[in-house]
C-alpha cells in the first residue's frame, strides 16, 4: 500500500465508523429532561437510572482497524509522521475494546490515564469565573445582549449553518439535526457533517456564537487541513480536545462574541469534570447549579458522565477540561506567538505537537490555512 492509498482508507475508515454512540447514552434528552426536573425540585440522593448505549458497531471497527493497523507497518512515509498515526490507531482500538467490555472501572481509569483530569490551577481558575472574578482573563467578554427576546430556532441555525458552507464552498459539508445529543451542536470531519440539536433554540448572539465556534473554528480546521501538502496532518491525533476547542473557542473571542455567560459555562465543565472524578451524577448537577441554568447544570453534568452505564459511581468522560484550557492557551498564543496560532488552523494535530509541525512547514509541506474566519461568510448578524 502506498502512503497516498493508506490515508485515503484512513479517512474511508473515519467516515465508515460512528463512534460517538458508544459514549452518547441513548434517549439523553430525556435522562437531561428527568435530572433538570431533579435538581429544580431539590430532590435528594443518586440519579435512579443507568446508561445504556448503542455498542454495536465496536466489533466490526476493531476488525477493520487491526487489518489497515497491520497494513500501516510497511507503508513508506515520514517516520515521525508514521509513529505519531499508529500511536492513535493503537489508543483508539484499546479504547474500543475497553467499551466493547461494557467495564465501568476500565473505562474510568483509560479516561483519568489517556485525557487526564484538570489539575488544581485550571480548577482554581475555573471556580474564580464561576463566582464572578473574571478581570485576570486575559480576553475581552462581551454582553449577550438579548433585550428583545428574539429567539433562533433549530431549523434556522441549521440553515444558517448551511449558508456558511456554501459562502465558503465547502459544497462536500452538509448540515442536519438530530435529537439525540448531549451538545447544541457538532461537526464530524470525516463524514463533513454538522449537526444541531433538534428543538433547541439560541438568542441571536448565540446562533452567531455557534456559527463562529462550529464553522469558523471546526468546519475551516477541517477544510484547511485537507488542503495541505502533508495530507496526514489532517487526521486528528493524540489529545486535541485542548487545541481544537481552544481554536474553535477563540473564534469566539476573536468576533467579540465569548459572553460572561458561555465563559461560565466553560469553567462549570472544568468543575463538573473536576467533581465527576469523586461524585455521582446528580452531585456533580447539584455543584454547578448554583452557576448556571438548571438545564445547563443537566446537559453539563451529563456530559462529564458519558460512557458509564452507572453514572452514580465516581468518573466519566474528562475532556470537558480542555475547552476552558484550551481557551486559555490560545490566548497566551495570540499574545506571544500569533504565527504559530495561524498555523495551527491549517492542522488537525495537538498544540504538543508544534515542533513536527514546524519541522514539516519548513520541508514545505505544511502551509498557513486558505481558509480564514469572515464575519460575513460566517453570516454573523450581531457582529
Amino acid at each position: 500500500m502506498q502512503n497516498e492509498e493508506a490515508l485515503v482508507r484512513y479517512r474511508e475508515l473515519s467516515a465508515e465508523h460512528y463512534v460517538d454512540v458508544w459514549t452518547e447514552p441513548v434517549d439523553v434528552l430525556d435522562h437531561m429532561a428527568a435530572l433538570q426536573g431533579m435538581i429544580a425540585a431539590g430532590v435528594p440522593g443518586s440519579y435512579p437510572k443507568a446508561f445504556a448505549y448503542d455498542r454495536s458497531g465496536i466489533a466490526p471497527y476493531i476488525s477493520d482497524w487491526t487489518v489497515f493497523r497491520s497494513s500501516l507497518v510497511d507503508v513508506n512515509m515520514d517516520s515521525a509522521v508514521q509513529g505519531r498515526v499508529l500511536a492513535e490507531i493503537d489508543e483508539q482500538l484499546q479504547r474500543a475494546d475497553i467499551l466493547s467490555r461494557q467495564n465501568d472501572d476500565d473505562y474510568v481509569s483509560f479516561e483519568n490515564a489517556h485525557v487526564g483530569l484538570p489539575d488544581s490551577a485550571l480548577v482554581t481558575i475555573a471556580q474564580a469565573i464561576l463566582d464572578g472574578e473574571t478581570e485576570s482573563v486575559p480576553f475581552p467578554i462581551s454582553m449577550e445582549g438579548n433585550v428583545g427576546g428574539e429567539v433562533v430556532t433549530s431549523s434556522a441555525m441549521q440553515h444558517r449553518i448551511a449558508s456558511a458552507l456554501t459562502a465558503y464552498g465547502l459544497q462536500g459539508w452538509s448540515v442536519i439535526e438530530e435529537r439525540n445529543m448531549s451538545a447544541q451542536a457538532s461537526v464530524n470531519g470525516p463524514k463533513q457533517r454538522v449537526r444541531v440539536r433538534a428543538g433547541s433554540t439560541f438568542t441571536p448572539r448565540g446562533a452567531d456564537r455557534i456559527v463562529a465556534h462550529e464553522v469558523g473554528g471546526h468546519v475551516l480546521r477541517w477544510a484547511n487541513s485537507y488542503g495541505q501538502p502533508e495530507a496526514w496532518v489532517s487526521v486528528a491525533l493524540g489529545h486535541t480536545v485542548p487545541t481544537e476547542e481552544g481554536l474553535a473557542a477563540w473564534r469566539e473571542v476573536e468576533f467579540g462574541l465569548q459572553t460572561e455567560e458561555q465563559l461560565r459555562v466553560y469553567a462549570a465543565r472544568v468543575i463538573a469534570v473536576d467533581t465527576a472524578s469523586r461524585e455521582g451524577l446528580a452531585d456533580v448537577a447539584r455543584r454547578v447549579a448554583p452557576y448556571v441554568s438548571v438545564q445547563q447544570a443537566a446537559e453539563i453534568s451529563i456530559r462529564s458522565k458519558r460512557g458509564l452505564q452507572d453514572p452514580n459511581q465516581p468518573g466519566g468522560q474528562t475532556k470537558d477540561w480542555g475547552y476552558l484550557a484550551g481557551l486559555l492557551v490560545m490566548a497566551r498564543l495570540a499574545a506571544d506567538d500569533p504565527d504559530m496560532l495561524s498555523l495551527m488552523g491549517g492542522v488537525k494535530w495537538p498544540l504538543e505537537d508544534a515542533p513536527l509541525i514546524v519541522a514539516l512547514q519548513r520541508q514545505g509541506r505544511v502551509h498557513l490555512p486558505q481558509h480564514l474566519p469572515s464575519a460575513e461568510r460566517l453570516g454573523l448578524e450581531t457582529v
